[in-house]
């Protein structure tokens, strides 16, 4: 049975090809705030020039973990032998850090927040050819200054 996920992408398995959310992160988006997340606020930074922030509501993270697969890795490995860029490491990082950036933007939405302020990207690698990301973020309200 097939399903699609907010990115668009019609899919057949359990993990959106496009986007690499699962059927379930897929089926607890909410469809009707797609404008309310693109124009919340992502920064590394602890302020955002022009705004203030009137409400800390709280700390969040998401968590991303990915495998390199097989095919991955042995194209990594004539890429790595010859020099090249890893591009299939890229894409599959690449993806993963618009899921986490997407899912700290819909938890802000709803938790109340529209920006998500002091965001920290962390990389870390796992036994069995898996590498993780983690960001974590202090979804916040902010206003324009006057």
């Amino acid at each position: 049975m097939s399903w699609e996920c907010p990115c668009g992408v019609t899919n057949k398995g359990n993990k959106c090809s496009g986007c690499g959310w699962t059927r379930e992160q897929a089926a607890r988006y909410e469809p009707d705030t797609p404008d309310e997340l693109r124009n919340i606020i992502i920064t590394t930074t602890h302020n955002i020039d022009g705004y203030k922030v009137i409400k800390y509501l709280g700390i969040e993270s998401i968590e991303y973990v990915l495998g390199t697969g097989v095919f991955s890795e042995i194209t990594s490995s004539f890429q790595d032998f010859f020099g090249a860029r890893s591009t299939a490491y890229e894409t599959k990082l690449g993806k993963a850090k618009k899921n986490v950036i997407d899912g700290l933007k819909y938890l802000a939405h709803l938790k109340g927040g529209n920006a998500v302020i002091g965001v920290n990207l962390n990389y870390t690698e796992f036994s069995g050819d898996r590498v993780g990301l983690i960001a974590s973020g202090t979804i916040v309200q902010v206003v324009p200054m006057q």
